[in-house]
């Protein structure tokens, strides 16, 4: 079932990506069982990248790549099967936890395609924009800073993502490639101000294979606890790692400072 396009205009309409395996499939029904929740109003065609399985549901349209190679390359396999001009890529296991401001989400959306951008993160999470000047909502994020592209919870150009992905390169390697700083296209992320009210927001469920604390609280308050013997739970040592880590950027977005 394809879902209307949210603008018009084929060139704006926008596409909102899941990228999974089948090994994450697990997290398939709790995801979906949020996004409905949360985004019942979702105007986006909506697309699940799995390997070999399917997944019924009314709103989602599976693409199957085959044989799981890498995150990058089961990206580049499902391209061709998009339709729209703008991808706001996405993961499974970053599960909506209140209501996806729709209208909102979509204003900024039309303001960075009116620019155009390549790429705009949509999340509060570091890095954010602190220019002052131009949109209000969105800014600019200057080349050579970390995580200046990282995947997921970001709007792309379809064009701006194809030169993004590198073969055989994994979620983490995108994160931290410095590919970006190699493009002309403008990146953007929302500004300080808009990101104390981000439009969409959701709990880290699943961090390199295994459950993350707020992941295990939240799904079990949710019903979903019988889900949690699917997998291993994250470490002392890698959940403090994550808070210094979440501190850290914090400090920086306090001291309106990049990682270099």
């Amino acid at each position: 079932m394809m879902n209307t396009p949210c603008t018009p205009e084929a060139s704006n309409a926008v596409a909102f990506v899941v990228v999974s395996c089948d090994k994450y499939s697990d997290l398939w029904i709790p995801f979906f069982y949020f996004l409905d929740k949360h985004w019942n109003d979702c105007p986006y065609s909506i697309y699940l990248i799995t390997n070999r399985m399917s997944f019924n549901h009314p709103r989602v349209n599976v693409i199957r790549v085959g044989e799981d190679r890498s995150y990058s390359d089961n990206i580049a396999m499902a391209l061709p099967s998009i339709r729209e001009k703008w991808i706001i890529l996405w993961l499974e296991d970053l599960m909506f936890f209140r209501k996806v401001d729709t209208n909102r989400l979509n204003s900024i959306i039309v303001d960075a395609q009116s620019i155009p951008v390549g790429y705009l993160k949509l999340g509060p999470d570091f890095p954010l924009s602190y220019e002052t000047r131009g949109h209000p909502k969105i800014g600019p994020l200057p080349k050579g800073i970390r995580y200046r592209s990282a995947v997921g919870t970001a709007l792309y150009h379809v064009e701006t993502l194809g030169k993004l992905l590198i073969p055989a390169a994994s979620a983490w390697e995108l994160d931290t490639s410095t590919r970006s700083n190699d493009l002309d296209e403008p990146f953007y992320a929302l500004t300080v101000d808009a990101a104390r009210n981000p439009p969409v927001d959701w709990v880290n469920t699943v961090v390199k294979g295994r459950w993350t604390w707020a992941g295990i609280r939240f799904l079990k308050d949710k019903g979903f606890d019988h889900l949690l013997e699917s997998r291993q739970r994250q470490g002392l040592g890698d959940t403090i790692y994550i808070k210094l880590f979440i501190f850290y950027c914090f400090l920086l977005k306090k001291l309106k400072l990049y990682w270099h």
